[in-house]
């Protein structure tokens, strides 16, 4: 009889521990990442002596892991042909705390000081939260004509 009741302890306990299947409750970069692309879009302000621009960028960020997730924000670095960055920067995405398993918007103006949309030849986006940094999504930048 005492033997039964070990075993039901047992699998009880082994039961009862463990991962309740809705993720690891541990940050890892690559369950925070850009879902499918951006859109990038480039606008002109200035003149042609004094040029300056901006890149609205806009996507969606998804979690797949166990956490919840807070202080949701996109962090963003504009490049040039040679690697130099040449505009940056950081805004809120919304909503800013999302629930295991969700997704946020984002919608960013990045100014250029100094420089037109069409110098920007890479851009670099990267999920921020609380919790740790997510996947940097990045790609090569090819203007139209304009």
């Amino acid at each position: 009889m005492r033997y039964f009741f070990g075993l039901w302890t047992f699998v009880f306990l082994l039961g009862c521990s463990g991962d309740s299947g809705t993720g690891s409750m541990v940050f890892v970069a690559a369950d925070f990442a850009l879902l499918g692309n951006p859109s990038i879009v480039g606008e002109t302000s200035g003149t042609d002596a004094n040029p300056s621009g901006f890149i609205n960028l806009g996507g969606v960020f998804e979690s797949n892991s166990g956490l919840a997730l807070s202080g949701l924000k996109v962090r963003v670095r504009l490049m040039d042909a040679n690697g130099t960055e040449i505009g940056q920067r950081e805004g809120p995405c919304t909503p800013e705390s999302i629930f295991a398993g969700g997704t946020c918007t984002f919608l960013i103006a990045v100014p250029l000081s100094g420089f037109a949309y069409t110098d920007v030849q890479s851009i670099e986006i990267t999920p921020v939260s609380d919790q740790g940094t997510g996947t940097p999504w990045s790609s090569s930048v090819t203007w139209p004509d304009a």
